[in-house]
């Protein structure tokens, strides 16, 4: 019986998905990455061997029991975690100068930079303009919660420290969780897009960091009295893009199962305090730079049908999450990082098809970093279906202190 069980997984070991999700998710926000000439060299040869180190690495992972309970044992210390994050941290200090003395910065830092600095100068955050004349795309909540960052002149810790807070609420006293996390981390740095946004100090990623940690408290410490400040911090995350405006929604349909009228009352805090700042935002400048996503890229960029079906389709997810049977953290997870990634695809392929199928002008590629974080949990949060915890695994969360 055993034999015949382990025949079976063998012939059907390339039939597992995991791999190409895993593959697509870190290799389609960096296809611009490989094809500007500035950015890698070799790009060809460097997407091959990318591509099959990711794959024969997943198919090791998941196929290979002896390299996976390795995996689960130096995955699941949170040793690992403080060398991933001291890395990436390291990587945004010691890079971002340099790549700016090259000329080759974004302003993707600047526009958190400038608008920060320009209130705390008594001036109007949006009257700022980029060097580059690009609108600023950052919310006013957004800019106030990263402001001591921009104040401080540490945005080298931006990404870093959302990463550090959502490792420490996903894994503290839970193992099984670090083993996600660690895994998650490790996997990013496969992805040039990822590892641009680190070195250049931007904050797609962060945003998703942002999101998955919002997801985390909810998922743990979402009561009546906590659903307040929970909600609060959700709404300002909520801001980062104009389009976010709708994840608390988002978190208020997946989670309306466990308790309504928490889930309502969340909800309620969350959408009021990111409309709020986005009005605040509006009242207080001449032109909120934001809104140029609804009104000038978005309809020029991406087309007004893209826009719609993108907005169809994920109406018809929020659908399926709410009447979905199935009730597990890792099922959330994956409606949560769905729900928010459809409508960046939709976003991704319309300006592709605008550039006429040019990936090397395919900036929209890494709209798609906001959704990884939690896409990245919810594949690694538990062993294959239909399989028994690894031994490293079962040891370590039976050692654990119950929470």
């Amino acid at each position: 019986m055993e034999k015949n069980e382990k025949l079976k997984k063998k012939s059907t070991w390339w039939l597992d998905a995991r791999p190409w999700i895993l593959l697509g998710l870190l290799q389609i926000p960096s296809t611009r990455n490989y094809l500007v000439s500035s950015s890698i060299p070799y790009p060809l040869a460097a997407w091959g061997l990318v591509t099959v180190g990711i794959l024969a690495a997943a198919y090791l992972f998941l196929h290979q029991p002896n390299i996976r309970t390795l995996a689960n044992r130096i995955f699941a210390s949170h040793l690992t975690t403080i060398a991933l994050l001291t890395s990436v941290t390291l990587a945004s200090l010691l890079l971002y100068p340099r790549i700016e003395g090259l000329g080759r910065g974004g302003t993707g830092d600047d526009a958190l930079i400038l608008p920060i600095q320009a209130l705390l100068h008594g001036g109007k955050p949006y009257d700022v303009r980029l060097f580059d004349g690009a609108p600023i795309s950052p919310g006013l909540g957004w800019l106030l919660l990263n402001g001591l960052f921009a104040a401080t002149s540490t945005s080298w810790l931006m990404n870093g420290g959302y990463m550090g807070v959502a490792a420490f609420l996903a894994s503290y006293k839970r193992p099984a969780r670090a083993f996600a996390v660690n895994a998650s981390l490790l996997f990013m740095l496969a992805s040039f897009a990822v590892i641009e946004q680190i070195y250049s100090q931007q904050d797609l990623l962060a945003i998703g960091w942002a999101f998955l940690i919002c997801a985390l408290l909810v998922e743990d410490h979402l009561t009546h009295r906590s659903a307040g400040w929970i909600g609060l911090l959700t709404g300002l995350a909520a801001t980062s893009r104009i389009i976010f405006i709708y994840l608390p929604l988002i978190l208020t349909i997946v989670y309306w199962k466990s308790d309504p009228h928490v889930a309502l009352r969340f909800g309620l805090a969350a959408g009021i305090t990111a409309l709020a700042w986005h009005v605040a935002g509006i009242v207080t400048s001449n032109f909120y730079q934001p809104l140029h996503l609804l009104f000038d890229r978005g309809p020029s960029r991406v087309g007004i049908w893209v826009i719609l079906a993108g907005g169809l389709v994920t109406l018809v997810s929020l659908a399926l999450a709410l009447r979905d049977p199935q009730s597990s953290m890792r099922r959330r997870f994956t409606w949560l990082a769905l729900i928010v990634g459809l409508p960046m695809l939709f976003i991704s392929l319309g300006e592709l098809l605008t550039v006429k199928g040019d990936f090397s002008q395919w900036e929209a590629a890494r709209y798609w970093l906001p959704a990884l974080p939690t896409a990245l949990f919810a594949l690694f949060f538990v062993p294959p279906a239909g399989s028994e915890p690894l031994p490293a695994v079962r040891e370590v969360v039976r050692a654990a202190p119950v929470v």
